[in-house]
Parts: structure tokens; sequence; C-alpha cells
């Protein structure tokens, strides 16, 4: 009957320690989830590759506006147009005003979707 005890106990500890374990990783995924964009400081938002800065121009400089969330469609879209780009001898550039393709550096002298630095 001891044994039948520490079995138990030890089978509930597993399941505890199991449990503690998942709620901990859920609750991280639900906090990256529920972040928006739009709560980030401008510095965060041009690290975090599901978001991207709104800026205005105005008396000789560009001021951070805020931040925004970018779907799905356009990060498939930006990583599908550097992989061309840089497929093409172009450089990708990611700067807080966007995400283009130089082409100074290509055998083309500008950037056309779907083909590259022409």
């Amino acid at each position: 009957m001891n044994s039948f005890k520490v079995k138990t106990i030890l089978v509930l500890l597993v399941i505890l320690v199991g449990a503690v374990l998942i709620r901990g990783t859920l609750e991280k995924n639900y906090q990256t989830n529920i972040t928006s964009c739009a709560d980030l400081a401008e510095q965060a938002c041009f690290t975090t590759s599901s978001c991207e800065g709104i800026y205005a121009a105005g008396n000789n400089n560009i001021s951070f506006q805020n931040c925004v969330d970018i779907s799905e469609d356009v990060k498939r879209s930006y990583t599908q147009d550097s992989g061309t780009c840089q497929q093409s001898g172009g450089s990708w550039q990611v700067t807080k005003l966007g995400q283009s393709c130089d082409c100074s550096t290509a055998r083309g002298s500008r950037f056309v979707k779907g083909q590259g630095c022409v």
C-alpha cells in the first residue's frame, strides 16, 4: 500500500510540473499575440518584423508618428521581393522608412517586382 502512495504522489508531481511548464509557455504566446504594434515605441517597432513605423516629414526632419501591424500578405511579399532582389544582384534594404531593393550594385538600375533588378 505504501508503494501505491509513493507512485501516486510521483505521478501527481509530474502532472503538476508539466502543467506549470505548459502554462508558462501558453502565457508567453498569449502575451506575444495580444501585443499590438500600436503599443510599441519607435525602436521596438523598427525591430519587430510584424510591425512597420509610420513617419511624417516636416521642416527638414522625419518624425515617428505611430506603429502599425503589417499583414501576412505584406510580410510574404517582402520575403519574396527580398529574395528576387538578392538573386538579381541587388541589396535588400530595411530602414525606418520601409523596405526596398537597392539595385545600384546590380546589373540593372531599378527593381521590378517578380524580375528583380533590371
